[in-house]
Order: structure tokens, then C-alpha cells, then sequence
């Protein structure tokens, strides 16, 4: 009884996969176990609002944006990173724009790759420390409307 169960089977699998299509999607799923030791959070409410850079008609560029983030781990020193080393902006309906920005964490810029944004001996008082998201020197030129980017910050500390 056994093994006509399993011949069953195996037939219906096959004669299931034979008529069918494949549609192939990758998923990435990322898991976190966070921990009330290791703290992240933005200085007042920013992180759930739109960041806004003010233009400066007399420099021809945007203004910096500049807040700050409160951080803490009792784990070591803290690092971040994002998912790229300059930004361009995208014009909602058009084309990208021609100047790149970046990112800073506690004035250093930041990479692909993790860097200590902060020490062992500060992350385990708990500091807040400066965000700033400012373009390249240089002027370019932009065409009236509204730009967009995303920005993807990761901070990572010691294991426990």
C-alpha cells in the first residue's frame, strides 16, 4: 500500500510539472533580531517623514540637509553603511538629475562598506551624532519640478 501511495504521487508530480510554466521570483528576505542594548533612532520624528532640500537660486544647488540620529550599543563600536556611494536624484516624471550627492555620519562620509561611525567607549554612553545628505561641489543645472532619491542606511555593532 506503501509504495502504490508513492508511485501516485510522483506521477502526479510529474504529469504537473510537464504542462506547465515557469515563472521564476527572487525574494530576498533579510531577519533581525534587534536588541534594547544596540539603539538607533533618529533625533525627533525625521525618519518617518519625506526629507525636503531647499534650493538656492543665488548658488544654483540645493541646500544641505542636516539632523541627527541617537546611537547606542553596549556591544562595540558602531558602524554603517548604505547601498551606494553617491546619490542622483530622479525627476518625477523625467529624466535623472545630473548632480550626485552623499551621505555623512558623524562627518565621516559614508561607503558600500561598513565604517566605524562611532567608538566603542561613546556607543556605550549613547551619543547623538550629525546626519548630513549634501551634493558634490560644483553647479548644475536642474529643470523645475520635483526630485526623488532613496536612501538606504544599515548600522551594525558587536554580537552579543
Amino acid at each position: 500500500m506503501k509504495l502504490r501511495c508513492l508511485i501516485t504521487l510522483v506521477l502526479v508530480g510529474v504529469s504537473g510539472t510537464v504542462g506547465a510554466k515557469e515563472i521564476p521570483q527572487d525574494i530576498s528576505v533579510r531577519a533581525v533580531v534587534s536588541t534594547p542594548e544596540f539603539q538607533v533612532a533618529s533625533a525627533g520624528s525625521w525618519w518617518d517623514e519625506d526629507l525636503e532640500m531647499e534650493y538656492d537660486p543665488s548658488r544654483l544647488t540645493f541646500k544641505d540637509v542636516t539632523k541627527e540620529i541617537f546611537v547606542k550599543s553596549h556591544y562595540g563600536p558602531i558602524y554603517a553603511k548604505t547601498d551606494s556611494s553617491h546619490y542622483f536624484f530622479k525627476r518625477d516624471g523625467g529624466a535623472q538629475d545630473t548632480r550626485r550627492y552623499q551621505i555623512q555620519l558623524n562627518r565621516i562620509r559614508m561607503q558600500p562598506t561598513p565604517t566605524e561611525i562611532v567608538s566603542a567607549a561613546d556607543a556605550a554612553q549613547g551619543t547623538t551624532i550629525p546626519f548630513r545628505f549634501y551634493g558634490f561641489s560644483g553647479v548644475g543645472s536642474s529643470l523645475p519640478g520635483t526630485y526623488r532619491t532613496h536612501v538606504t542606511l544599515t548600522f551594525e555593532t558587536g554580537a552579543p
